[in-house]
This record gives C-alpha cells, structure tokens and sequence, in this order.
C-alpha cells in the first residue's frame, strides 16, 4: 500500500498529463485575440449603418408626430378665430408683405417686428407660435425635430418658451396661407396642397436630407421622399444666400409629390 502512494501508477501520470496537454490547447494566444477582434470590428462596421438608420426612423416618426399635434393645435385655432390659420406677418398678403407665395422668415415662432433686439423690445409671437401663445399647444418642444443638425435645435429656444422673451426660431416651415391665397382652413384648395413641412430656408434647415415630413391642409400628414434632390436642391446653402422664390418653388414641388 504504502509503495502504491509513493510511486503513483502510470495510469495517473498519463492522465495528468494529458490534462496539461488539454489545457494549453485551450488557452488563447496572441493571434486569436486580434483575429477575434478583428471580427468584432467588421461585424461593427457593418452593423453602425443599421443602426444608424434605426435611430433615423425613429427621429423621423417623432417629427411626424409633432406635425400632427401642430395640425390638431391648427383646427383648434381655426375654430376660436371664424375659421382663420394662424396670422403670420410675414405671409403672402400681410400688411406690408408682396405677393410672395412664400416668405423665407415663416420659419419664426416670435420675432422683433422692430429689428433693433435692444433693451425693452417686445417681441411678437408669429405664425405657428400663436398656437402656443394660446395654449393650442403647450410644449415648446413640438416645433422642433429631433433629426434637426442645423442652427436652431430646441435646446437653444428651450428657455424661452418659459416667463423670458427674444426670438424663436422654429424647425419647421409654415406656409401662412394655401397655393390659392387663402388664409381659411376650409378654403384652402386643393386640400391636399402643403401647410408645414420640414424647414427651408437654408439647407441646413432641411431636417431629414433625403425628404420630409409634410402636414397638408386636410391635416394628413405624409412622408415625402427626396432620393433625388429636386426639393434640397432648391435650398439655400447658407443664410446669405436664402431666395424666397427658391422657397415657393420647393412648395410647390411639395404640392405635386400628392398628385
């Protein structure tokens, strides 16, 4: 017995063995780790435009969103003001304004009618703004998109849509009245043309790149794809550059995308 555990079986040596053998065939070297890595990272890259269009989606169903709680805010306007959509001074047929189909500015929540933004100015609420003036819409947030990249995110206007003043500039595009001049919800023909729709005043305002959400005077609200460019196109590149003309005619295209 006492020779047994001192000299231990050949059996049990080859088995430890073996053991040992197992295990450093098991263990990870260099070459599988970056190898795995390596995988990893493809796997990645392929998956980020996925993902990234995912997020998109879903920016874009809470701009849709947002339009249609502007649309509703709209028919209740219209109801308390003998039928009329928000006033916008700078709309075609404004006091003041040409005949413009439409006006670079529409764009403002509340604006300086002076232009001078000095101490003691009183600013004005506007075009879609009056729906929150008015307690239509209560949340600030609702004009803006959440795909917006440009110049005027909602976390730059946040604050003021609370006790302080100064300008507001919105994310989307009010057209103040239809193709046909009018400036009654009911009378706006055709029913389908274009109300709102993702900014255009510059390119930069144009929140999806690749189209747009649009709220139609019968309040539907659609999506309205721009794979090849005939609206962006039409946008200015910079604030230097803005066109109303250039605007009108994006309208327009909006208009057609429904026929």
């Amino acid at each position: 017995m006492g020779a047994n555990r001192s000299n231990p079986s050949p059996f049990w040596s080859t088995g430890a063995t073996e053991r040992g053998r197992w295990a450093r065939s098991r263990a990870f070297t260099l070459i599988d780790v970056l190898v795995t890595l390596s995988i990893v990272a493809v796997l990645i890259g392929l998956l980020m435009p996925s993902l990234a269009l995912v997020r998109e989606t879903a920016r874009r169903v809470k701009c849709s969103a947002n339009l249609r709680s502007i649309g509703l805010g709209l028919v209740l306007y219209a109801e308390e003001n003998q039928g009329r959509i928000p006033f916008s001074f700078f709309a075609a047929g404004s006091p003041g304004r040409g005949d413009s189909a439409a006006h670079s500015e529409l764009m403002h929540l509340r604006f300086d009618p002076t232009g001078s933004s000095g101490a003691g100015t009183t600013f004005l609420w506007d075009g879609l703004g009056l729906l929150f003036a008015h307690d239509y819409l209560n949340a600030g947030a609702v004009f803006y998109c959440p795909s917006h990249a440009g110049m005027h995110p909602y976390s730059r206007y946040a604050e003021r849509f609370g006790p302080a003043t100064g300008r507001i500039i919105g994310n989307f595009q009010y057209r103040g009245s239809g193709p046909n001049g009018s400036k009654l919800l009911s009378d706006i023909e055709p029913r389908a043309s274009a109300l709102v729709a993702d900014g255009m005043r510059t390119i930069l305002d144009y929140n999806h790149k690749i189209g747009c959400n649009v709220l139609s005077a019968d309040l539907a609200v659609r999506w309205v794809s721009d794979a090849d460019g005939s609206i962006s196109s039409l946008l200015a590149s910079d604030e230097a550059s803005v066109d109303p003309t250039n605007i009108a005619d994006a309208w327009e295209e909006l208009d057609n995308s429904r026929k």
